[in-house]
């Protein structure tokens, strides 16, 4: 389950909570890992993603 909440500013950064829960059995922290560097890449260079 992906939860993102709603986003604000602080300072001169937008910052907006997410989290991700998930049974060890499907998958573990590196896949987690994997997911958060995904997202972080994509709201880094959004122009590229939502051509």
């Amino acid at each position: 389950m992906i939860t993102w909440g709603k986003f604000f500013e602080e300072g001169k950064k937008i910052i907006m909570p997410l989290t991700i829960q998930i049974h060890h059995a499907v998958a573990d922290g590196y896949h987690c890992s994997l997911f958060f560097s995904d997202v972080n890449k994509i709201l880094l260079n959004p122009e590229e993603y939502l051509k």
